[in-house]
């Protein structure tokens, strides 16, 4: 994702590529493809699925669009708030 807050040279940023890749890789090597168009589009579905519909263990279980666009501790502050209501029932 654009401006994934990720610094040159920096070990971290290089571990999330690295993951990231493994992870497409792996998704990819499934499906058999008949065209570059094809590989193409089934490339950018992954890519919009991993950074506006999974959860991210390291961040919280939340997607990255959610951490770009600053809703990160909101959802965190609800699951808790929401956690604490069913662990009262």
């Amino acid at each position: 994702m654009p401006g994934d807050n990720c610094s040159p040279y920096h070990p971290q940023t290089n571990g999330k590529l690295v993951c990231f890749h493994e992870t497409l890789k792996a998704r990819l090597n499934l499906l058999v493809f008949t065209s570059p168009e094809a590989l193409r589009a089934a490339m950018a579905e992954f890519i919009e699925s991993d950074n506006y519909c999974r959860g991210h263990k390291r961040r919280g279980n939340v997607t990255p669009a959610d951490l770009y666009f600053g809703r990160r501790e909101e959802i965190l502050k609800r699951r808790k708030e929401q956690k604490r209501t069913t662990i009262c029932r």
